[in-house]
């Protein structure tokens, strides 16, 4: 038998070099299962990369005859949507055109209202200024054969044993034609008697001419009949008798 003497250093160095042996171990599986777990996840991202790209092909692939699809829907849409913008621009025109009609229109009846208007206003006035015109025409002889009758009256109140009687008529004849003339003048009715005044043919109407140089020529001598005017309207000229001067004779003419 052989017996070995081992020394006890050498049996710790080589509890020592198995102990190393084995964290060796361990760290070489643990770094090998690290480094399969960040294949797996390399593996499992490129996989989705990859799914994710060829989706997106799929997507484009699927696309592209979409929006062909679109673009061949939309062309119908875009014509009806221009084919409409047509109709209404032509709606609008003549909208546009009828309004303007219509505007025409409603200015020239607003001017003949305006003008109806004018009118009517002028018939009141006129009416108003020259309502009495028929009316006062009519009262016209009425008052001259009342003066008459008060000249007449007059006359034959100078004559003798006539004024007791004739006063009293004379009286209420004066008095009436007082009222008669008050009530005119509240319709402005005036009475035209140019006595001595220069004649004009817009108020006076000549019947007759005579000389008279001891009147200016062309002067009013005589009134045969009042005239009357209402406002600036003359309802009736006065009848007068012109003055007419003779001219002197030249002294040729009196040597003849």
């Amino acid at each position: 038998m052989v017996y070995l003497c081992i020394k006890p250093h050498f049996l710790q160095n080589l509890t020592m070099k198995k102990e190393k042996g084995k964290t060796y171990n361990k760290l070489n599986s643990s770094s090998q299962s690290e480094i399969s777990n960040t294949k797996e996840n390399s593996d499992i991202k490129d996989n989705k990369a990859n799914h994710k790209s060829e989706n997106a092909e799929q997507s484009g692939k699927t696309d592209q005859p979409m929006s062909v699809t679109e673009e061949n829907s939309s062309n119908p849409d875009e014509t009806s949507a221009e084919g409409s913008l047509d109709k209404l621009e032509k709606k609008i025109e003549k909208l546009a055109e009828d309004l303007n009609k219509k505007n025409e229109e409603c200015l020239r009846a607003y001017a003949e209202i305006q003008n109806l208007q004018r009118r009517h206003q002028q018939d009141l006035e006129k009416t108003n200024k020259y309502g009495v015109e028929k009316l006062a025409k009519d009262l016209l002889p009425i008052i001259d054969t009342l003066e008459k009758s008060l000249e007449h009256v007059a006359q034959e109140e100078e004559k003798e044993n006539n004024k007791e009687i004739l006063s009293p008529i004379k009286d209420g004849l004066e008095l009436t034609v007082k009222m008669f003339f008050d009530m005119l003048k509240k319709w402005n009715l005036e009475k035209i008697n140019p006595q001595g005044e220069a004649f004009d043919p817009n108020l006076h109407e000549a019947m007759s001419m005579i000389v008279a140089n001891e009147y200016p020529n062309g002067s009013i001598v005589n009134v045969i009949m009042p005239g009357y005017k209402l406002h600036d309207r003359v309802l009736r000229p006065a009848m007068v008798v012109v003055a007419k001067n003779e001219e002197p004779l030249s002294k040729t003419d009196d040597k003849k």
